[in-house]
């Protein structure tokens, strides 16, 4: 039996050397280890138009928003936007945010949603929001200490001064109406109060005018492009007048016409286009022109009649 025990203690050794990685051969081979596949990163936006310049953070991620109002995320994070130390509820990260998911709501009437809404569009750089809305580093760095409450009733005198020193075109806040209403119409939530497709039935489609100029430079053309759709181009307006707005009217009668703009005063005018849709319950029978209307005062600062 003393005769069996050395080979059996020789293979038991080996054995071990083996297992623990020793002698020659492949057995000298490194573990393998896998690389961890990275997260992918996601590209949201946000919108009130597309807003550049927003700051932003995730766990993972941080930048500003660029031109298209782009932001990175990861699956599943929350993501913060700010303008200085003005911080913004933190927010689910999503391919498309508005101000109503910043505040968790879908009610447009919100008043932290129109306030935000305000904000935004009133530091807009060229404050022309339906080409985008811009955020300047300036604005950025003199909101740097500043805190906000988009719920209080003192919201407007919060950010007077930033909208003075940050010297863009609007020097106090747009109405809630105007920032409700662009707000909407970026969003498409109009589309319950207009009609979802436009057809060019009426006779009227292809009529087109010229405004006659009778206050604060107003001037352009329109054409009737569909049912729905009226094209402004080459307009100018000096931005004068309170509550400003493009109206409709029957042989010249405007003051019992109906609105079909956002509101116009406030910025200057330098041979734009805008693009008016119809809402629901109007048509194109139930007018014959257009003015440039200031509601406090009645008055027409420039109208057309549209003509074959």
């Amino acid at each position: 039996m003393a005769m069996n025990i050395k080979p059996i203690l020789v293979f038991f050794l080996v054995s071990i050397i083996s297992a623990c990685g020793g002698g020659s051969g492949s057995s000298n081979a490194e573990p393998t280890s896998q690389t961890p596949t990275p997260e992918q990163v996601f590209t949201g936006r946000f919108v009130d138009s597309v807003v550049q310049g927003l700051t932003y953070q995730t766990p993972t991620q941080t930048g500003v928003t660029n031109s298209d109002g782009e932001f990175k995320y990861q699956s599943g994070e929350m993501v913060t936007f700010s303008i200085g130390g003005i911080v913004l509820p933190e927010t689910a990260s999503a391919a498309l945010i508005s101000p109503l998911d910043v505040f968790a709501t879908e009610n447009i009437d919100d008043i932290r949603v129109s306030n935000l809404a305000r904000l935004l569009q009133s530091l807009d750089v060229d404050g022309v929001a339906e080409n985008g809305l811009e955020i300047s580093a300036k604005s950025t760095e003199l909101a740097a200490n500043m805190e906000i409450d988009f719920s209080s009733t003192a919201f407007d005198m919060s950010v007077e001064s930033l909208l003075i020193e940050s010297a863009g075109v609007y020097q106090s806040l747009i109405s809630a109406e105007q920032a409700k209403y662009h707000l909407q119409m970026t969003l498409g939530l109009m589309a319950e109060e207009m009609p979802s497709e436009c057809t060019s039935v009426n006779s009227k489609v292809g009529y087109s005018g010229s405004f006659q100029t009778l206050a604060h430079n107003v001037a352009g053309d329109a054409v009737i492009n569909d049912d729905c759709t009226i094209t402004i181009s080459n307009f100018y307006y000096d931005g004068g007048g309170p509550d400003v707005f493009v109206y409709t009217g029957v042989n010249g009668d405007f003051a019992n016409g109906y609105k079909i703009s956002e509101q116009l005063n406030g910025r200057e005018y330098n041979g734009e286009t805008l693009t008016l849709k119809l809402p629901e319950g109007l048509s194109l029978d139930d007018f014959t022109g257009l003015s440039i209307w200031c509601v406090d005062f009645n008055a027409d600062f420039g109208n057309l009649e549209f003509t074959p």
